[in-house]
């Protein structure tokens, strides 16, 4: 009888390790990544835009008093690439910004039909 619940207890552990590791996969992989995580930001000097290009490298455009940059930095050097165009990077800012409220309005829109489509399955079984 011992043996079993020693299985049993054992099994119950094995299942919570796998779904604890399961949970932090997916936050690693989807949801972290998905984050806009908000830099510092001054009133002269504002990061428009950080892509990583590997573990320690970065390409950033900066916004430094309307003028705007194309840097990349590393943990022992920060280069500039370019000065760019002030008009055109205010343009793509405006574009970027438009798209994403875009996107948030189809995901909205999404998320409703599909509750209005499971409230109305939960009715018609009342």
């Amino acid at each position: 009888m011992d043996s079993i619940a020693g299985f049993t207890l054992l099994l119950r552990t094995l299942i919570g390790l796998a779904l604890v590791c399961g949970l932090a996969y997916l936050i690693l992989r989807y949801i972290l990544p998905r984050m806009k995580i908000q830099t510092p930001q001054g009133e002269l000097i504002r990061v428009v835009e950080k892509i990583h290009l590997d573990a320690s490298q970065t390409l950033s455009v900066i916004d430094v008093c309307g003028k705007y940059y194309l840097i990349t930095t590393s943990p022992n050097s920060s280069n500039l690439i370019a000065e760019l165009d002030s008009k055109k990077v205010g343009e793509a800012e405006v574009e970027i910004n438009q798209k994403m409220l875009h996107q948030r309005e189809e995901k909205k829109e999404i998320w409703q039909n599909i509750l209005s489509k499971f409230s109305n399955v939960l009715n018609k079984k009342d």
